[in-house]
């Protein structure tokens, strides 16, 4: 989204957060694609209402929540190399009471690129893959009851495990992902049409390596095949508390807090044992209406962090309609926290024949944004075109560099050694330009086509991983 990755996009399942990641990136393995409604797309820095990890946007996935007495549903997907993937879904109803029960399967038998890689500078065979052969499971389970017309109480969980099955004459061992989750919550109908929610949600996520060699760590701890070691846990409590209601016929009031509580334990990669961090935020949006022509949103958010302390993060954007055209402009502050790995974790990851030691920064600065756009959209009954253009100033992006090793990391056999730094101020500038049209019989054609410009503005180098041309057609 605007030229920034996973990592910076808020991932969300009916408005909660989906924990844990897989080398900074939510697996999207963890959604059941078979049990979704709609999905909304918020693009742009969006903390004012959503807090860390929004900087870039966020993506709401909508589940299904059918009404009828019994609703059952099976889709079975098979492709090429072995991909399968199985959905069953069951939904009851009945006197106010609801189910939802949702079952999801993925596997694939992986595939490799090319058959060669460099291993201390000579190209030698390898049975190494790009994409590896996985099987991964979801199932969740939602129960709601509604006593009243305005009252509505609904209790949910998931499980989630996913685990790679590697060559074993490539690898040491398999890598293994396991994941909790839980919820509970409460809604109530104001009689104005506005609502009172109170969520509480927790995420548990695991990651484990399954020995397929006889192997010794840096502790000295032997490994058997077949046996698992517990690597790393990430956890998170969530409370929120939100408010929406109408103050006159043109004011839609959005007031809020938010009390969350982020821990890593990782007994042999964490820099002095297992840590938590807490966040208290307060955050408020109005959604102004003027002459039914002018919509003006301003928002605001303040945050106070464990490690960080004080943050602001104001938003205001605007709409004007004019017959068939839309017209928009925003800014919006956006910041990410330092993940506790990048604060807090020193890892070692082997490729190519050579051993890095990362070391986490516990100094580090929150990253931050200011974010501003403009739009233009045009909406008839057979067309819609739309052509936004932004700009994204980025302050204290964190990035890796290259540190000195000590003679004793040399002696234990490290190639190189990195550690996270924030990099001064960098920029993301960019337009995107879709469309969709309706050709008749029910049949509709569309596409679209990014742009983006990314620098670091202190060595004026183009930003690493992101793609400066991206088109699609439908």
């Amino acid at each position: 989204l605007n030229g920034l990755s996973n990592r910076y996009i808020l991932v969300l399942v009916d408005g909660k957060k989906l924990g844990g990641d897989v080398g900074g990136n939510t697996d999207l393995n963890r959604i059941d694609m078979g049990n979704i409604k709609r999905i909304e797309v918020l693009k742009g820095a969006a903390s004012s209402l959503y807090g860390s990890d929004a900087m870039a946007g966020v993506i709401n996935i909508i589940t299904n929540k059918p009404k009828d007495l019994i609703n059952f549903s099976t889709e079975t997907r098979l492709s090429e190399y072995g991909q399968f993937t199985q959905n069953i879904n069951l939904y009851l109803n009945a006197d106010g009471f609801s189910s939802t029960t949702s079952y999801q399967r993925n596997q694939a038998d992986g595939w490799q690129l090319n058959k060669k890689e460099i291993l201390n500078g000579e190209e030698v065979d390898t049975d190494k893959q790009a994409m590896l052969r996985f099987y991964s499971d979801v199932f969740s389970q939602r129960f709601g009851y509604a006593p009243t017309k305005a009252l509505s109480l609904y209790v949910e969980g998931s499980f989630f495990d996913k685990k790679f099955k590697r060559p074993i004459s490539a690898y040491g061992f398999d890598m293994k992902y396991v994941d909790y989750s839980f919820g509970a919550g409460a809604r109530y109908l104001l009689k104005n049409n506005g609502v009172i929610s109170l969520d509480w949600n927790t995420d548990r996520f695991e990651y484990l390596k399954d020995y397929l060699k006889e192997s010794t760590d840096k502790n000295k701890v032997s490994f058997v095949p077949g046996q698992e070691e517990f690597v790393r846990r990430q956890e998170y409590q969530n409370i929120n508390l939100k408010g929406s209601f109408y103050a006159g016929k043109f004011n839609k009031i959005t007031i809020g807090s938010e009390y969350k509580v982020d821990n890593l334990y990782a007994p042999a990669d964490s820099i002095g044992g297992t840590r938590d961090v807490y966040t208290l935020a307060f955050y408020a949006q109005d959604e102004i209406k003027i002459f039914d022509k002018l919509n003006i949103v301003p928002g605001i958010r303040y945050i106070y962090n464990e490690t960080f302390k004080n943050r602001i993060t104001p938003k205001i954007s605007a709409m004007y309609s004019l017959q068939n055209f839309n017209f928009r402009a925003s800014y919006a502050a956006g910041f990410k926290t330092p993940e506790l790995k990048q604060l807090f974790m020193k890892t070692e990851v082997t490729s190519k024949g050579k051993t890095t030691l990362s070391i986490g920064n516990k100094d580090l600065k929150p990253e931050s944004s200011d974010y501003y756009s403009v739009n233009a959209e045009y909406i008839c009954d057979y067309l819609s075109i739309a052509v936004t253009g932004y700009i994204n100033n980025l302050k204290n992006k964190i990035e890796t560099y290259e540190v000195e090793l000590t003679p004793e990391e040399v002696a234990d056999g490290f190639n190189k050694k990195s550690t996270y730094h924030n990099i001064g101020e960098s920029r993301i500038q960019g337009i995107d330009f879709t469309f969709n049209s309706y050709l008749g019989y029910n049949l509709t054609f569309g596409g679209g086509y990014s742009y983006v410009n990314a620098k670091d503005l202190d060595t004026g180098k183009r930003l690493q991983r992101i793609s400066r041309h991206t088109g699609n057609v439908n």
